[in-house]
């Protein structure tokens, strides 16, 4: 798979999980393989994540990485023309920070 570079419009997923905190050191391969995408952490259990194939293919990537009675939610964020389309609060990451990734990478609604 080729990751996307900085600049090239693909597809923006917000990769949303609930794992067993009583096993959190077992996930280093998960944040590993969202980090080697180009996520962004924004909150403690979730991350924007530039990809560019379908939600169900991330899906399908992420969900190999947890463990059985884990929770996961993927769905695609979008422009719509607005400079600020997401309205967030209490981020892990520089508010900056996060607008910067979804300008570069969220698809603009047709």
């Amino acid at each position: 798979m080729r990751f996307p570079r900085k600049g090239d419009e693909v597809p923006l997923y917000l990769v949303s999980y609930d794992i067993a905190e009583q096993h959190g050191d077992e996930y280093k391969p998960l944040w590993d393989y969202l980090e080697r995408l180009g996520s962004l952490k924004v909150l403690y259990s979730e991350h924007a994540t530039p990809f560019e194939k379908t939600a169900l293919d991330l899906a399908n990537e992420v969900h190999a990485l947890l463990k059985r009675g884990d929770h996961l939610l993927v769905s695609e964020l979008f422009r719509n023309g607005n400079p600020n389309p997401i309205a967030f609060a209490g981020l892990l990451v520089d508010r900056q920070k996060f607008s910067d990734l979804v300008n570069r990478y969220a698809r603009s609604l047709s």
